[in-house]
């Protein structure tokens, strides 16, 4: 194979392609800034008078009861001081109270002086205060065997 020739003339113009679909509408831009303030209008025409009024009904004079007795005020203020008045007699003494409740205890006195030594007591029975158990194991028994005989149940 040899080498590629040359390169042609264009070939004659296409067809003309089929016109394109409408667009996605297009989104509104972001509000503007406030105006300034406007100056003040002009003042109103005033309103046409407005028809009169009802008659109103007669009046009359009631006379009610009294009512109720309205609460006690605050006491006044203290008034001057009055002149002194006479010496009085004195009084008779009034009758004893009643007994009032024990006191507490007080606190303890000293220790007082020794008494005399009493009598000399009798002497006391021999083991008044515990038994004492019995003597009657022989003299050749030895003791613990004693004492378990005596305290087993």
């Amino acid at each position: 194979m040899g080498p590629p020739g040359a390169q042609g003339r264009p070939g004659p113009r296409g067809m003309r392609g089929a016109n394109g679909g409408a667009g996605m509408p297009g989104r509104d831009g972001q509000p503007g800034n406030p105006g300034e303030m406007g100056g003040p209008g002009e003042g109103g025409r005033d309103g046409a008078p407005g028809n009169p009024g009802a008659a109103g009904m007669s009046g009359r004079a009631l006379v009610g009861r009294p009512g109720l007795k309205g609460d006690r005020g605050p006491a006044g203020d203290a008034g001057e001081k009055g002149p002194a008045a006479p010496g009085g007699s004195v009084g008779t003494p009034g009758p004893p109270g009643p007994e009032g409740r024990p006191g507490l205890q007080g606190a303890a006195g000293q220790a007082g002086p020794q008494g005399p030594a009493g009598d000399a007591g009798a002497p006391g029975k021999d083991a008044q205060y515990c038994p004492c158990p019995n003597r009657s194991r022989p003299a050749s028994a030895p003791v613990e065997a004693t004492t378990r005989q005596q305290y087993s149940p």
